[in-house]
């Protein structure tokens, strides 16, 4: 996240604040269980290494962090606790499902609120700032595209609007030569769809699925004896998944969100063991954010 940003943010949100406690109170909002358990993990650990960096900014800041399982049940349940029991004065919401489910509560209790979301929800918003860099990730995988050679690109993505918005701008990055399948967030049989792939002589395949789709997907392509280049996020980052996919199709690329290189390799050095770098570097930054906001509270 760059200066520009940091300004932007807190020129709209330190308008016509009123705090009643010393310390800022922030609740936070991430899945600590559930398929996405490791990258709410990350973010904690991002604010982790926030405080051992700047103690005396962290000790201005009072945190209360909930999970929301990535459901959006869950999420509103986040949004009530943490706006009627915690009363804080600023939300973090991580994730585009959760996010969107919060967005209109955000509006309607006049709750400060940053998500961390591709979707465009802060539209006519004033209480809501959503940013991630989606373009960037766009262009990275792209450019994996790119490089492996691949002449006929296949995506397979969920039939969810985030996950379907980015599979529509990777289209228009790669000047429309891309065959896209729908699937549901639910799908058990990749067999039709892989055998269109095949048939239609696809040489790799995106996929933007949740690791355990993308793991059921891996075991059906390894009995059609499929073996092309496969190419995802982040998600699928975890050393776990990564030995389990790479059991039934070998050839995976990683694509990650931008985090500047400095940053990359101090956290390699805390835990080079957690891969979800984008995840902790949001965290680390949204705590810069609060601990410049908490200093013109105390003043």
């Amino acid at each position: 996240m760059n200066n520009f940003f940091l300004l932007i943010l807190l020129s709209i949100f330190i308008l016509n604040n009123s705090f009643a406690d010393e310390k800022l109170k922030i609740g936070i909002s991430v899945p600590l269980t559930g398929p996405l358990a490791s990258m709410g993990d990350s973010f904690v650990k991002g604010i982790e290494l926030f405080k051992q960096d700047y103690p005396v900014k962290y000790d201005k800041l009072k945190l209360f962090i909930q999970d929301h399982k990535y459901e959006g049940k869950e999420a509103v349940n986040s949004f009530h606790f943490l706006n009627n029991t915690k009363k804080v004065d600023y939300m973090i919401f991580w994730g585009n499902t959760p996010s969107s489910v919060i967005g209109p509560l955000s509006k309607k209790y006049k709750v400060k609120t940053i998500a961390l979301s591709s979707s465009p929800i802060s539209k006519d918003n004033e209480y809501l700032i959503s940013f991630a860099p989606i373009t960037k990730y766009i262009k990275s995988l792209s450019n994996h595209i790119d490089n492996i050679k691949s002449k006929k690109p296949a995506a397979i993505t969920i039939n969810l609007g985030n996950a379907e918005e980015a599979v529509y701008l990777l289209e228009k990055e790669l000047s429309e030569k891309l065959k896209i399948e729908l699937v549901s967030n639910e799908e058990t049989n990749f067999l039709p769809i892989l055998s269109r792939l095949k048939k239609y002589g696809a040489d790799s395949i995106t996929l933007f699925v949740m690791p355990k789709i993308a793991e059921i997907f891996a075991k059906q392509a390894s009995q059609l004896k499929i073996n092309m280049p496969i190419i995802g996020g982040d998600i699928f980052a975890l050393k776990s998944f990564k030995e389990n996919f790479k059991k039934y199709l070998p050839n995976l690329y990683i694509s990650y969100g931008y985090v500047k290189d400095g940053f990359l390799e101090k956290y390699k050095k805390l835990d080079s063991e957690t891969p979800y770098f984008f995840e902790t570097a949001s965290a680390y930054s949204m705590m810069l954010v609060m601990s410049e906001i908490s200093l013109i509270k105390g003043d």
